[in-house]
C-alpha cells in the first residue's frame, strides 16, 4: 500500500515535474509542426504520408509517449491511467463495463487491474447482484491520486499547441470517425 507521505511527495514532485516537462514539450512540438508544414505529401496513393491510418497511429503513439514521463511520478502506465480515468468518473464499475469503454475484452484488462490492486489503488469486489461478475472500486489512495493527475491534462494541452476549441473539434471528429468505422466493421 502507498503511504500518505509517499503520496504527498509525488504531488510535490509532479507539480515541479509538470512545469519542466511542459516547457520541454513546447520545443519538440514546435519542431514537429515546423517539419510538418514544410513537408509536401506525395501524389502516390500508397505513400505512407498519405495514409489516414498512419497519421492516426503515429499521433496516438506520440501522445502515448508524451504521457509516459507525466505518469511515472504517479506510478502509472498509460493503460492503468485509462482505467483510473474511468473509475474517477464512476467508481465500482463492472469489469466488463470498463472493458467496453476501452474497447477491450475484460481478459486483456486483468493484468492491468491486478497491478493497480497490488499498488493499492483499486480493489476487486463481488457484484452484489451477480456473484460471478467482478466490480472494480477505488481505494482511498486511488481516489486521492485523481488530484495529482489533474496536472497531466494541462501539460498535454500545452504540448498540443492548439487552442481548446480546436482540440474539442478534433476530438469530436476522431470520435465520429471511430464510431463510423465501428459501424462499418459490424
Amino acid at each position: 500500500m502507498r503511504s500518505q507521505a509517499g503520496l504527498w511527495y509525488k504531488v510535490i514532485t509532479l507539480s515541479r515535474f509538470s512545469a519542466s516537462v511542459a516547457s520541454g514539450f513546447k520545443g519538440k512540438i514546435d519542431k514537429m509542426i515546423g517539419d510538418e508544414r514544410t513537408h509536401m505529401p506525395s501524389k502516390d496513393p500508397l505513400a505512407l504520408d498519405n495514409q489516414l491510418c498512419f497519421a492516426l497511429y503515429s499521433a496516438s503513439l506520440t501522445m502515448t509517449q508524451l504521457y509516459k514521463p507525466l505518469l511515472e511520478p504517479l506510478g502509472l502506465t498509460y493503460p492503468q491511467y485509462l482505467v483510473m480515468l474511468i473509475l474517477w468518473q464512476e467508481d465500482k464499475l463492472n469489469l466488463k463495463d470498463i472493458g467496453a469503454q476501452l474497447g477491450q475484452k475484460s481478459g486483456a484488462l486483468t493484468p492491468v487491474i491486478k497491478r493497480l490492486e497490488q499498488e493499492g489503488l483499486v480493489q476487486r469486489l463481488k457484484d452484489p447482484v451477480d456473484e460471478r461478475a467482478l466490480r472494480i472500486g477505488l481505494t482511498e489512495a486511488g481516489s486521492a491520486l485523481r488530484t495529482q493527475a489533474l496536472h497531466i491534462n494541462q501539460c498535454l494541452f500545452q504540448a498540443c499547441a492548439m487552442d481548446q476549441s480546436e482540440l474539442v473539434e478534433l476530438k469530436d471528429k476522431i470520435i465520429s470517425l471511430r464510431d463510423n468505422l465501428q459501424q462499418h466493421s459490424k
